[in-house]
């Protein structure tokens, strides 16, 4: 809360005005650590699937959905990218899609280094390890 107001009202408004005034700086952030994930998924020959924010909503996120079995049953890893303050941010998580367990395995962080690319590249390897095709 910037403003220090119980309601921040303002504050969300001035995130929003801000977003709607440049929708292509979002696009080209998301596009950008997508096509590096993509690449390197590829490249580790893992089979996945890719929406993205491009196509239908400037304000959006691209999803990558990776999906294994996991003790066997099936089970998702669902990468979401997003654009905060110019730099990419990660959510993901690894769900049952067998009998209900919730998420298991969550994690978030952004995209901006070596490091952090590298913690990322570190999640989904334990998890397409760790799970079947």
């Amino acid at each position: 809360m910037k403003s220090g107001d119980p309601e921040p009202i303002s504050d969300l408004s001035l995130v929003m005005a801000t977003k709607l005034a440049s929708p292509s700086r979002t696009v080209d952030v998301v596009a950008k650590a997508s096509q590096w994930l993509k690449a390197s998924l590829k490249g580790a020959g893992v089979a996945f699937s890719y929406s993205s924010c491009e196509e239908e909503d400037h304000y959006g996120f691209a999803a990558i959905t990776i999906v294994r079995k996991y003790r066997g049953e099936p089970a998702c890893l669902d990468i979401k990218i997003a654009e905060i303050r110019d730099r990419a941010y990660i959510f993901a998580e690894v769900r049952s899609l067998g009998k209900f367990e919730g998420t298991m395995f969550p994690f978030f962080g952004d995209l901006h280094s070596d490091d952090e690319r590298d913690l990322l590249l570190h999640y989904i390897a334990d998890f397409v390890i760790s799970a079947d095709e």
